[in-house]
């Protein structure tokens, strides 16, 4: 229950902090059948909070091990189904408990659960596919060796975001048709044949920026305000099928009116959570974290006062500033 109130009101929440999330050729998982997500990874927790938003059944996470180190976030998490993940720079004697993680996954799908993994095992603000790890291999070689298992499907997201730092940022989750995957202890070479072909169909899903061209390109698709998260208009912009986009006058009015609209949480924001960011990939989760903190701690403050003025007034504060968010972005 408590996953599903976390869900609903995420769903809200997202909604509201962004101008639009687009979903791709997402259909249902095949009934009865344990499907691995995989998708590039380059926002922290909004990565995961968006699709298992936009997922219909419930999704078990593989999350990196160091945010569960605090006894009652650990608990939280693991309510969200979260399962920690060990990497080398937890320390390699740490790496061993992976084995046991790998079959507490294999039997996730092998009961007909969704489970999610970021197979980069890291994240990236840039736009582009980075080497994709094995360990997603371990995990169809762990459920290749239960008994009388079942066939399991995979299904890769491309993860699009334009400004993925900014309040009211855009958005596409690009997912693949599900793939079977195979029921048997892959070899070396299977393992790697797995991976490449999975990178390919990565680069379809996603915004992917070749390194020989990357900041060419980069500073190309800033001048002409393109949508990043729209791939379509991407590619025709590269690939001079299309024209150049009109990109929108972010008028000197516009970014006045936001800024102005937005002064209080923001200014909060720089004061306190902003300080806890050490990492550019942790700037989104932590201005949406904020966000979300500042808007509920008004609604109930409100609440208290038993005020219906001050109530009718915060509602449509929070109501315009999304009217903002959606109808007058500073964004493409």
């Amino acid at each position: 229950m408590f996953y599903a109130f976390v869900k609903y009101f995420n769903t809200l929440t997202l909604f509201c902090y962004y101008k639009k999330i687009q979903r791709v050729n997402y259909k249902p998982k095949p009934k009865g059948k344990g499907v691995l997500f995989l998708a590039n990874h380059q926002n922290a927790l909004l990565d995961v909070l968006i699709i298992a938003t936009r997922i219909k059944e419930p999704i078990y996470f593989l999350t990196r091990a160091d945010v569960f180190a605090n006894a009652l976030l650990r608990r939280i998490f693991e309510t969200l189904n979260m399962i920690p993940i060990y990497r080398v720079r937890d320390g390699r004697n740490q790496l061993a408990l992976n084995d046991a993680i790998f079959e507490k996954t294999a039997q996730l799908l092998y009961e007909g659960k969704s489970v999610l993994i970021f197979p980069e095992a890291s994240h990236s603000l840039d736009k582009r596919i980075r080497n994709i790890s094995r360990g997603f291999t371990r995990i169809l070689n762990a459920h290749a060796k239960l008994e009388q298992g079942k066939p399991i499907a995979a299904c890769l997201i491309g993860v699009n975001y334009h400004a993925p730092q900014e309040l009211g940022d855009q958005m596409s989750l690009h997912f693949s048709d599900y793939i079977d995957l195979p029921h048997k202890v892959l070899s070396a070479e299977q393992t790697q044949e797995l991976v490449q072909g999975f990178t390919d169909v990565f680069k379809t899903l996603s915004l992917h920026l070749e390194p020989k061209t990357y900041v060419r390109d980069l500073q190309y698709l800033q001048e002409v305000q393109v949508d990043m998260s729209d791939l379509e208009q991407v590619r025709n912009v590269l690939n001079k099928t299309s024209e150049r986009p009109k990109g929108k006058s972010n008028s000197l009015l516009k970014k006045g009116i936001h800024q102005l609209w937005f002064v209080l949480p923001m200014s909060l924001y720089k004061l306190t959570f902003a300080k806890l960011v050490d990492e550019a990939e942790f700037e989104g989760t932590f201005r949406y974290g904020f966000s979300v903190l500042f808007f509920s701690l008004l609604f109930v403050l409100s609440a208290c006062l038993h005020n219906t003025y001050v109530l009718i007034g915060l509602t449509l504060y929070a109501i315009l500033g999304v009217i903002l968010i959606k109808k007058w972005s500073l964004f493409p």
